[in-house]
């Protein structure tokens, strides 16, 4: 079955970066089929634009029909649309469209339309006496509009001369500095342009350089920040890959499923993203907020969170109507990426919300995976093209890469740890959070439950060296890599000496009972074959992956013992806890984790070994909780393998 197809109406970029070039790119990398009605031919480079020469009218309504006539449209973007006499000749062909599917009682397709009146260089791209045609004809028949902030503030302007729109209180309209700027003004910004027409309106902040603390302090006011009362828990896990629910949907459910008077399940798209990507989803009343510029869900990572170093973040704001006169709004809430790749941004954005709607997603999900695209082409964008703002990357999955590598961005040093623990939520907590782990901070873990673990750990150590010097004999290692694992071999021994010493110590176990008296758990064995397993049948990237939750969840529980344990706890415990949160404990750490990037970045991961790879972190995850599980409860206690 052919892909979705998506069109779009638009100008030409000689210089590659924006237009249709980029519309077409991005069409072709989110897997769907590009179709083309040109606008416009601009003499343009990252520089600026020279001169702009558009299509008659009718030459434009001749692509169009060309088309239609024989190729299903299954999404339509527009972009520059250059001048009034085009805009109007496409509002009235869009008309008829519109009736036409009215009276055979269809919904026609979703339209994304793309103010584009300047350029990310300056340049204006719209003129003036096209504007009002713009407001007055095409808003009302576009599924969703995306303005950035300087054209929001000119659709604003221009309505309230020739319309009785009012762009609301004074102190909520739009700063004329973009920096100015701030969320609550973008909010009612995005509501009074829906009241133009459009149902839905994505006011792009790229503008705004808003800071973290800004966003925390008002999303607090409104007891809507990261500890609000209404988080949302994913329900359900996806793909961090994933941009379509199946290849190529039927063609009868996209028209049900985009049309823009079909109600959106907001609560089922907002538990698929939850935590995908490490996003947090808070809601309060009619506000939603998907935050993907926390640090990650780990003080080991916590260093090393993708944050800029003046803290500065970017917020999208999607204003959807509804049937109340408030409507809904959702804030997509990114870090700002160190960049100039930056040309093309908004093209790209409004034909990847496109291309995702041809595909069958709701808007919602539409509109979070094209901010996502967006996102990682400009990390991997081409930043010394010319002079001015590079453009972004649209083919960047086609490297092909699951994630955005080390080295892209000079901010996160562990995309691929961040990548596995942000998409694990649920296994990491139940890990590193466990009651085990809750019983160590306020002294209440019974010692004979520190007993058993200790015991059953030593074993896991024994197996767990041997991986690591399996690891460093491997084939294909250089001399850095086989002096960490040999390392990282050694830091096991040096742990086993310390679980010995507590048992002897303690409990008054002997070396010899450990080694030839104690029998192997279900749990133990389990997890202990699973990462032997792993190491026989995988290469050294998913041995890494496997035994990783161990080495970055203790060095995390480590950490956070030392900031929450209860005074005066007892000695057995604080010696244990201070092995793992010690300086030497945690530098062995962060080598096994620049490893693991360095195997990454050799053979960058594609989204399907990606996947793989997250399945590999997600058990370990679960057979790290399933050793505590055992211990503190000893009903879930099962002798297997004896010595």
């Amino acid at each position: 079955m052919s892909p979705p197809r998506v069109l779009t109406i638009a100008g030409s970029d000689s210089g590659g970066g924006a237009g249709i070039q980029a519309d077409l790119k991005t069409f072709l990398s989110l897997g769907t089929y590009g179709l083309s009605v040109l606008t416009a031919l601009t003499a343009q480079n990252t520089t600026g634009v020279s001169a702009i020469h558009a299509c008659p009218p009718e030459f434009v309504l001749q692509q169009l029909d060309s088309v239609v006539s024989d190729i299903q449209v299954d999404a339509i973007k527009m972009g520059m649309l250059c001048n009034h006499d085009i805009v109007a000749a496409l509002a009235t062909r869009l008309r008829e469209w519109k009736a036409s599917a009215d009276s055979h009682g269809g919904s026609g397709v979703p339209i994304v339309l793309d103010p584009v009146m300047v350029s990310t260089s300056g340049s204006l791209l719209l003129s003036e006496g096209a504007i009002e045609t713009l407001i007055r004809d095409l808003l009302p028949l576009c599924t969703i509009l995306t303005p950035n902030l300087p054209e929001a503030r000119q659709l604003l302007n221009y309505a309230a001369k020739f319309t009785s729109h009012q762009s609301g209180p004074r102190e909520l309209e739009l700063a004329q500095n973009n920096e100015d700027t701030e969320l609550p003004q973008m909010m009612a910004a995005a509501k009074s342009i829906a009241k133009l027409g459009p149902p839905a309106v994505l006011v792009k902040g790229g503008h705004a350089k808003l800071s973290r603390s800004q966003i925390d302090t008002w999303l607090q006011s409104i007891d809507c920040g990261p500890k609000g009362p209404q988080q949302i828990s994913p329900a359900t896990r996806i793909s961090t890959a994933s941009t379509s629910i199946e290849r190529y949907p039927h063609r009868s459910d996209l028209r049900r499923k985009t049309s823009s008077s079909t109600p959106v399940d907001v609560k089922d798209d907002l538990k698929q993203l939850a935590g995908v990507d490490g996003a947090i989803i808070t809601q309060r009343g009619n506000v939603t907020v998907i935050r993907t510029d926390q640090i990650p869900f780990s003080e080991v990572l916590h260093p090393h969170a993708a944050q800029s170093g003046d803290d500065k973040v970017v917020c999208d704001v999607l204003f959807q109507q509804t049937d109340d006169a408030e409507g809904s709004y959702v804030l997509f809430v990114k870090p700002l990426l160190d960049s100039k790749a930056t040309h093309g941004t908004g093209c790209t954005l409004s034909s990847a919300l496109a291309a995702s709607l041809a595909q069958g997603h709701s808007l919602l999900r539409s509109t979070s995976i094209a901010i996502k695209y967006v996102q990682h082409a400009i990390a991997n964008g081409i930043q010394d093209l010319g002079k001015g703002p590079g453009p972004l990357d649209h083919l960047y999955p086609f490297q092909p890469r699951g994630l955005i590598l080390s080295g892209n961005t000079a901010s996160q040093l562990f995309p691929l740890n961040q990548s596995l623990l942000s998409n694990s939520i649920q296994e990491w907590t139940a890990f590193v959070q466990h009651p085990f782990v809750l019983g160590l901070a306020d002294g209440s873990l019974p010692r004979e439950a520190f007993e058993w673990f200790m015991k059953q750990d030593y074993l896991f150590l024994r197996h767990y060296a041997r991986i690591w010097a399996q690891a460093a004999a491997a084939p294909g290692n250089t001399f850095e890599e086989v002096s960490t694992l040999a390392e990282l071999a050694q830091s096991m021994a040096e742990e086993a000496k310390l679980h010995l010493r507590l048992c002897q110590d303690s409990f008054g176990i002997s070396a010899h009972e450990l080694e030839h008296g104690t029998m192997e758990s279900a749990a133990t064995l389990a997890y202990t074959r699973f990462v032997l397993d792993t190491a026989r049948s995988s290469d050294s990237l998913d041995l890494l992956v496997a035994v990783s939750p161990c080495m970055v969840g203790y060095a995390q529980v480590g950490l956070w013992l030392t900031q929450h344990r209860k005074e005066g706890l007892d000695k057995d415990y604080a010696a244990w806890i201070e092995a793992y949160s010690s300086h030497e404990f945690q530098s062995v750490v962060q080598r096994a984790m620049r490893l693991v990037e360095a195997k990454a970045a050799k053979d960058a991961p594609s989204p399907h070994r990606l996947g793989q790879l997250q399945r590999t972190w997600n058990a370990a995850c679960r057979l790290e909780a399933g050793m505590w599980d055992e211990a503190v409860d000893a009903s879930l206690r099962r002798l297997v393998l004896e010595p």
